[in-house]
This record gives C-alpha cells, structure tokens and sequence, in this order.
C-alpha cells in the first residue's frame, strides 16, 4: 500500500476515535511547495460545516488521535485555516528505491491500457517547406507521448502523414512552373499566393541548367510531381541534388496517378516517426528526344 493510501486509511480511524460518523470527503495530496510538506489534507475544514468548530480545532484533535508509526510519518503540522500537513521518515522510501532497481526499465509499466490502440500522428511536416527545428521538437514531443502510451499497455502506432495534396500542392507546382519561367528570360507574372522561398527559385534554376526550355509544354501535373519529389527528398533522407540527377539518368517509366498515402511506423520500429518514403516518379524526356518528337 503506498503512503497516500495509508494516510487516508489512518484518517478514517481517526474519525471513527473521534466518534465522527458522517461521510465526508476529503483529499490526500501532494502540496505544490515542498515546505508544506509530503503529504497534505484538507479533512479539516470539511468537518467545519458538519461539526460546527473551529477547523484548526478540529485538525489538532486528528492529529493528537493519529497514529504516526503506521504511515511512516515523521511529524504533523497545522498550517493556514486548518491544512493538515505530513512529512514522511525518509526511511519509509527504502522499499520504494529497492523495488525500482528490481524493476529497471519495467519500473512503473501499468496494462489498463492492454486490448486499446492509438495512433499517433506528428510531425506531418508539409512537403512544401524544408523541416526545421520545430519539427525536430514535435518529434522528440510526439514520440515521448508514444512511448508513455506504451508504457501503460496500448499498442501505439506512429504515423507521419504526408500531405501531397490540395491547395498548397498545386500552389507549389504553380510557383516552380512560375519560377522555371522567368528563369528562361520570359515575363511571367509570380502568383501572388505562390511560394516565394529561395529553395523554389534554385530549383528552378536547376531545370533550366539541366533541360533548358524542354519543359516549357509540360502540363502543370508534371511540375507538381517533380515538386513533391524535391521537397520530399531532404526528409527521406536524400538530397535534393541527388534526386534531379537521378531523375536525368533513370529510365523512363509510365506516368503514375497516386492519391496521397500515409507513411507510418509500428510501435515497435524506431523511436523516432519514420520519415516519408519518397516516391519514384517520371523523368522528363532528355532535350534531344524532346526535339524530335
């Protein structure tokens, strides 16, 4: 039985001694300044109202009747209207240090939480930002929320959602078409609810340093898949340079329709969301081939 559960079991006692009948309730807590003691109750001054006295009064009667050697209680204090306050032997800990270094890394696992599922979504950064050290905070947030659920019986599943589509994606593709654009010298009007990032205008200056004006009778959905891909390149773990050089050299496969999915990791992979996998997608024809079709 732990000390909270002692101390209220004492009090009980002390009020049947006392020849108190009536149920009333009351807590044992611990205080939030330390100097109030370990443990403290308000009993008291809930049996103001019942008793008709004094509350001060009536905490000197319960702690002139409580037994202190049961609780491990080294003494008692009255404190303000009639707070009872508790400090505990240091010695009474004792058990409590021996059974956590029998338990280890098991010390403090409960299983209410056995037959229960959650998943847990974070990070999810948008494909159209680099990851930052937000990011890198929600991550150690998010699996230190993950590895408590877990340590009380759910069965936790990680997700990091990759949001490859609406808006925000086609204003991406909207923005490097824009950007590839100017890039070639033409005057094109930047969309004015467009991504102005710098990492969009490099790469833009890499399509024209690499196909030139090949791409200018692309559709707007390839701008969109190549954008993904770029984006998502730096959190899958690869560069983005690595990636376009790839995407020059690999052979041409169909097009690719997708919907957005969801990247996710069991509670039992790494202790960190897995970051998304990056998608294979179609490499633009090289600039001879685009000539003679």
């Amino acid at each position: 039985m732990d000390i909270t559960s002692k101390i209220k079991q004492e009090l009980v006692v002390v009020l049947e001694k006392l020849g108190i009948n009536n149920e009333v309730n009351f807590v044992v807590e611990i205080p939030k300044d330390s100097t109030n003691g370990d443990y403290a109750t308000n009993v008291a001054m809930q049996l103001t109202r019942i008793l008709r006295k004094n509350p001060r009064m009536i905490a000197t009667d319960i702690v002139n009747t409580f037994d202190t050697e049961k609780c491990d209680i080294e003494r008692i204090e009255i404190a303000g209207p009639g707070f009872i306050n508790f400090f505990v032997k240091s010695t009474s800990f004792s058990p409590l240090i021996k059974h956590v270094l029998e338990k280890e890394d098991d010390y403090g696992k409960q299983t209410y939480g056995q037959g229960k599922k959650y998943d847990v979504e974070f990070v999810s950064a948008n494909p159209t930002g680099d990851l930052h050290l937000g990011h890198a905070w929600q991550a150690a947030l998010g699996d230190s929320i993950c590895n408590l659920l877990e340590a009380v019986g759910y069965d936790v599943t990680r997700e990091y959602y990759v949001n490859d589509a609406g808006v925000q994606i086609l204003k991406l593709s909207q923005s490097i078409f824009a950007r590839y654009q100017q890039e070639l010298g033409l005057d094109v009007k930047f969309p004015e609810d467009g991504y102005h990032g710098r990492d969009i205008i490099a790469f833009a200056k890499q399509l024209k340093e690499t196909y030139g004006d090949t791409l200018l009778d692309k559709p707007l959905t390839y701008f969109r898949e190549i954008g993904i891909e770029h984006e998502l390149a730096p959190q899958s773990g690869r560069s983005k340079d690595r990636t376009l050089r790839r995407r020059v050299e690999a052979p041409v496969p169909p097009p690719v329709r997708r919907r957005p999915r969801r990247a996710t990791a069991t509670a039992s992979a790494a202790p960190f969301p897995l970051a998304p996998r990056a998608r294979t997608l179609a490499p633009p024809p090289p600039p001879e081939a685009a000539h003679h079709r």
